[in-house]
C-alpha cells in the first residue's frame, strides 16, 4: 500500500536544499528513520557541513516532536505531515 507524508524543513535545512517541503511516497511500515535516511540519499547537501546538519535536527510529526530514540518506532502514516527543525542559536 503506498502512502504520501508531507515534509516540511526550516531555516538551515530549507536553505541547504533550496526547498521549503516536499511529498514522498513510502510504501509498507516506513518509519521516521526511514524517511530520514531517504532524505540523505535524495539530498546529498544533508551530509555535508556544518557537521552531518540532519543528525542535529529535531523531528515533528504531526505536530508532536518525536524523541531520537523513538525514530526506529515511530510509524508513519498516509497524510502524515513531518516537520524537519534544525538546531536554533541567537543572540
Amino acid at each position: 500500500m503506498t502512502s504520501a507524508v508531507r515534509v516540511l524543513f526550516f531555516a538551515s535545512v530549507r536553505d541547504a536544499i533550496s526547498r521549503s517541503q516536499i511529498s514522498v511516497e513510502t510504501e509498507g511500515p516506513y518509519t521516521v528513520q526511514d524517511l530520514l535516511e531517504h532524505l540523505q540519499k535524495k539530498f546529498p547537501a544533508l551530509n555535508e557541513a556544518p557537521a552531518n546538519l540532519l543528525s542535529h535536527c529535531a523531528v515533528a510529526v504531526n505536530e508532536v516532536y518525536i524523541q531520537k530514540s523513538n525514530f526506529e518506532k515511530c510509524k508513519l502514516r498516509d497524510r502524515d505531515e513531518v516537520a524537519i527543525i534544525p538546531p536554533v542559536s541567537g543572540g
